[in-house]
């Protein structure tokens, strides 16, 4: 069904469309209780170094994972295919430049915005202020995790999630994350679209 060019198109629209919705949420929210962009963390970083942090801190984490999975499957003949698989995009979509033009866009741009704006500045800002700010970080990143509804990345995008909230805390700015966020998927992206397992 996938295959059908009409059928993935609507899907890569929909991904779009979730993608962006989640972080024009938070930004009704905050117009709603008379939160600036610069409280949600659209402002200078502190440094932009967060930036590459943030980035070894994700590959760090999925590194980490993948030399666990392999431990386990080798040493202790655990068969771990069911949470091996990863969370790549389908690669039976049409190759034609406007469904993976939308999803690009939705991957790489949207979804970096939306997701930092509702996983950093809404949820972990909100759970800060009553729990604190490291059981915020553990949590939001667990939320992080969760969303990507997809047993194979829970630990792995915990730790990213984590990571993420961390350099969003440390470096004052939601843009730190966006443009970690950004690259991260535009790479995991492009080894999709090239036919490449990340």
């Amino acid at each position: 069904v996938r295959s059908e060019p009409d059928t993935a198109l609507l899907l890569a629209l929909v991904t779009l469309a979730l993608e962006g919705w989640s972080g024009a949420i938070v930004l009704l929210l905050a117009r709603r209780r008379g939160i600036s962009l610069a409280d949600l963390g659209f402002r200078r970083p502190t440094s932009w170094s967060f930036v590459p942090l943030a980035l070894l801190g994700a590959y760090g984490a999925m590194l980490a994972y993948g030399i666990l999975i392999l431990v386990l499957e080798r040493t202790a003949g655990v068969d771990l295919s069911a949470i091996n698989r990863g969370n790549s995009i389908p690669t039976d979509l049409p190759r034609t430049p406007l469904i993976w033009g939308t999803l690009a866009l939705a991957v790489i741009v949207v979804g970096p915005i939306g997701e930092e704006l509702f996983f950093r500045a809404l949820v972990y800002r909100g759970l800060a202020r009553y729990i604190g700010p490291g059981l915020a970080i553990v949590a939001s990143g667990f939320a992080f995790a969760l969303v990507h509804a997809n047993l194979s990345v829970l630990l792995p995008f915990a730790l990213v999630g984590i990571t993420f909230a961390w350099v969003y805390r440390s470096s004052g700015s939601l843009w730190t994350t966006i443009l970690a966020h950004a690259i991260f998927n535009g790479i995991s992206f492009a080894f999709t679209l090239y036919g490449v397992s990340p």
